[in-house]
């Protein structure tokens, strides 16, 4: 209705009840429509300034290489820069611990591998944060680990590697006392009932060559630090500890291309947020980080990285690491394991 035509009717209609009640809804609507208006400038779209990745590992490895990828086409899609930020030590527990008691508001995030969520709740006998104070957002990618000994070795399987170990004790090597290639082969030997005794290094480095000179019989391991030496013939690859052939090496057989059952180990990278996070925020960054894995180019730089890009709605990564909690709690409480 035009100004001059609402005028007119004022003056006809001034008085009549109807217009009145009239006059009441219009002041009601405009009301309404101020406070909504006010409302969306109190609550902006996410994000309206930089957002920080925390990566509790130091620069270079599978998460950290994952987490640049990640970041740089995020900040691309917000129009809003990713910054990641490595913050190494504890075992991841430092960098948990300061996203745990961050502000929940979408800005600060947490690059997870299981440590965080679910192996540090058993291995260590207290925490300075709760898993109930991190909430996942999304998987990023799979790091596959191979069953890996010295070229030397005569097992030519690894069930003819594991058999002997039925018959009398074998040795394994892990990158530290809690790691991924410790856990991992744990379960092999409980699973198995494979008698094997743990030896511990200061990361995977450390522990390669006394596995490719055959000090160590066996371990698991990531491809990155193991490929020049496989290419090399110095060390040779028995099996993908998973249940399917990795990507990334697929002429390595699987456990169920075994016959094993039931051995399914791999380190993964994703996102948490502090657990109040609006949970609208969650669910945009996880149907966009969902929808930056679908990309061809994306797929390829995470298999340069190492990293096995697996796209999973945000229900199915929760519901992955409630599992994986309860695996690696099993595994924990059976082999007595603790981080030191």
């Amino acid at each position: 209705m035009k100004f001059a035509s609402f005028l007119t009717c004022a003056r006809a209609g001034g008085g009549q009840p109807w217009f009145r009640r009239a006059l009441r809804t219009l002041a009601f609507g405009i009301s309404a429509g101020l406070f909504a208006h006010a409302g969306l400038a109190q609550d902006p779209i996410w994000p309206t300034k930089p957002v920080t990745l925390v990566v509790p590992y130091g620069p270079g490895g599978g998460v950290d290489r994952s987490a640049r990828i990640v970041a740089q086409r995020l900040g691309t899609a917000f129009n809003h820069q990713f910054i990641v930020y490595n913050k190494p030590g504890g075992g991841t527990v430092i960098a948990a611990e300061a996203v745990a008691n961050a502000a929940p508001d979408g800005y600060t995030l947490l690059v997870v591998a299981p440590a965080v969520l679910t192996v540090n709740p058993s291995l260590y006998p207290t925490l300075p944060y709760r898993t109930e104070d991190l909430t996942p957002v999304a998987m990023v990618g799979r790091i596959p680990l191979f069953v890996i000994t010295a070229a030397g070795n005569p097992a030519r399987s690894v069930n003819e590697l594991l058999d002997k170990g039925r018959r009398q004790e074998l040795t394994y090597a892990s990158a530290g006392n809690g790691s991924m290639t410790h856990l991992g082969s744990e379960l092999i030997k409980q699973q198995l009932g494979i008698k094997m005794n743990h030896v511990p290094y200061k990361g995977t480095s450390a522990m390669i060559p006394d596995v490719s000179t055959g000090r160590v019989d066996l371990a698991l391991a990531d491809l990155g630090p193991i490929k020049g030496l496989v290419d090399g013939g110095k060390l040779k690859v028995l099996a993908t500890a998973s249940a399917a052939r990795s990507t990334l090496l697929p002429t390595a057989p699987s456990m169920a291309d075994a016959g094993i059952k039931g051995i399914d180990v791999a380190t993964w990278v994703g996102l948490a947020a502090p657990a109040a996070t609006p949970e609208k925020v969650v669910n945009l960054l996880a149907a966009e980080l969902n929808r930056i894995l679908a990309d061809p180019a994306v797929q390829q730089e995470l298999l340069q990285a190492g990293v096995e890009p697996t796209p999973m709605d945000r229900r199915a990564f929760v519901h992955l690491v409630a599992e994986e909690r309860a695996k690696w709690k099993s595994v924990i409480q059976a082999g007595n394991i603790t981080p030191n």
